[in-house]
């Protein structure tokens, strides 16, 4: 390479793989596509699950999908993951307070204040989808006792 930047040697680079115009863009490149790197809201609501150590979605499907399933199990699974759920849930207001605590003493910024405040209220409103679709999972679930 030092050979090439001191000019003693040249790189030779065949003239078929640029384009005829700078301007052109490759045919599979189309400018209106843009790529969608953003988190779709079940991956949202999986991460922010697994942050809170909640069951997410994917995994209890593939948990109620599996053979030995039967509509008991399915139910006192259900109710576990609803138990630990609300318990999550009011676990929430505990860790408000806690916020609000540091900011008094002096621990934390508003800003930080602010940010951990909007974490707690997406995790409330996540929780509140799981306990609510779980609910009516459990409702509509056919076996014992129905």
């Amino acid at each position: 390479m030092k050979d090439v930047l001191e000019r003693q040697k040249e790189i030779y680079v065949d003239p078929q793989y640029f384009p005829e115009t700078v301007s052109e863009q490759p045919p599979e490149y189309d400018d209106d596509e843009v790529p969608d790197y953003g988190l779709d809201d079940e991956d949202i609501a999986n991460e922010t699950q697994d942050d809170m150590g909640v069951v997410n979605y994917d995994d209890v499907e593939k948990r109620l999908n599996e053979p030995e399933m039967t509509p008991q199990k399915t139910k006192s699974y259900l109710n576990k993951i609803l138990k630990d759920a609300k318990l999550k849930k009011s676990q929430l207001k505990g860790y408000q307070a806690q916020v609000t605590k540091q900011l008094k003493r002096g621990v934390i910024a508003e800003a930080e204040r602010q940010e951990n405040r909007k974490r707690i209220q997406n995790a409330n409103a996540t929780l509140n989808q799981h306990i609510k679709y779980y609910t009516n999972k459990l409702n509509t679930t056919k076996g014992s006792g129905i």
